[in-house]
C-alpha cells in the first residue's frame, strides 16, 4: 500500500538512511533559505532529480542547474532546456572542466551561463 514499507527476507528497503537524512537536513534548513538551487545531470536531468523536491520546498523558487554539459548531447540538452524554461523555470547551465590530477577543482576552469530562455 502506498507510503508504506515492507521489508521481507527477499525485499530490501530501497531508502537508504543518507537519503532519509538529507531530507531531515532539507525541512531544517528552508526556513533559513529564500532560493533552492538544484543540481542535476544534464545527461539525465528528471533521472537525476529528487522527485520529493517540490514537496520538500514548497512555494520557495527553485533554480535548475545543468551540470556536465560538456558530456551531454547539445541538441538534447537545448531540447531539455525549453522544457524546463517552458514552464517558467529558471536555469543554469554549467560545466567543470576537469584535467589529470585536478579532480574535484571546481571553480577553476569553470564556466557558468545562467538566466531566463535564451540567456546562454
Amino acid at each position: 500500500m502506498a507510503g508504506e514499507q515492507h521489508t521481507t527476507r527477499n525485499n530490501i528497503n530501497w531508502f537508504p538512511g543518507h537519503m532519509a537524512r538529507t531530507r531531515r537536513i532539507i525541512k531544517e534548513s528552508l526556513p533559513l533559505v529564500d532560493i533552492v538551487i538544484e543540481v542535476l545531470d544534464a545527461r539525465i536531468p528528471l533521472s537525476s532529480r529528487n522527485p520529493e523536491i517540490k514537496k520538500l520546498v514548497g512555494d520557495k523558487p527553485i533554480i535548475s542547474v545543468f551540470n556536465k554539459i560538456s558530456l551531454a548531447d547539445p541538441d538534447i540538452t537545448a531540447r531539455w532546456r525549453r522544457a524546463f524554461e517552458g514552464g517558467g523555470r529558471r536555469l543554469c547551465l554549467y560545466r567543470l572542466h576537469h584535467r589529470r590530477g585536478n579532480k574535484g577543482a571546481a571553480g577553476r576552469g569553470t564556466r557558468a551561463a545562467c538566466g531566463q530562455a535564451g540567456a546562454v
